[in-house]
């Protein structure tokens, strides 16, 4: 009788350790929770800060205009690549590159065209935008069309790829110059940058 008992305890105690243990070995719910919020944050921070630095030049030097003679272009058109898109002032705020949601952006302390100075357009490299620049090649054309409804075209001189730290591509053209530029690479740390001339 007394053998019988010990091992209904050795039993249960074997039972109930095997609980414990399982219990253990198991996450609860709420770490599992934890842990899927903290990947979610880390993503959503990892993005903002991707949005924030995307198409931006990490300097703010570029060719000043005192003055503009033109008026500011509306329409960009690259007939090899079928691109022809409305063009925005965007500025840059806080370092930032500000970039239109509905087309491609003219930096609008850039020159215009017809006048003497560097003229910055950008978006991004979505097949809609400026995704098609990969396919380029110099002495293709470029025409900006502005709000006059004058147009002015551009013979394409010279296509690189540089850091987002390469500012002196953008200030170190000389007469009127037309850049176009996007995101290339891996995680669009890069800047493909389309340099035209008036043709």
């Amino acid at each position: 009788m007394q053998k019988k008992q010990k091992r209904l305890v050795n039993k249960k105690k074997s039972s109930s350790s095997k609980r414990k243990s399982s219990s253990h070995s198991l996450p609860p719910l709420s770490k599992i929770l934890f842990i899927l919020g903290s990947i979610c944050i880390s993503i959503a921070v990892v993005y903002h800060v991707h949005q924030l630095i995307q198409l931006s030049f990490f300097n703010q030097k570029i060719i000043p205009v005192v003055a503009h003679r033109t008026s500011q272009p509306t329409d960009i058109s690259i007939p090899n690549v079928d691109i022809t898109l409305p063009v925005f002032e965007t500025v840059i705020a806080q370092g930032v590159w500000q970039i239109a949601d509905n087309g491609v952006s003219h930096l609008a302390e850039s020159a215009r065209p017809g006048e003497n100075g560097t003229i910055i357009v950008y978006a991004h490299n979505t097949n809609d935008r400026f995704g098609p620049l990969l396919w380029v090649s110099t002495g293709q054309t470029i025409t900006l069309t502005n709000k006059d409804k004058k147009q002015f075209h551009y013979t394409i001189k010279k296509i690189a790829t540089v850091d987002p730290t390469d500012t002196k591509i953008l200030s170190s053209q000389k007469g009127e110059t037309l850049i176009l530029y996007t995101c290339v690479g891996f995680a669009d740390l890069k800047r493909l940058v389309i340099i035209a001339k008036p043709s």
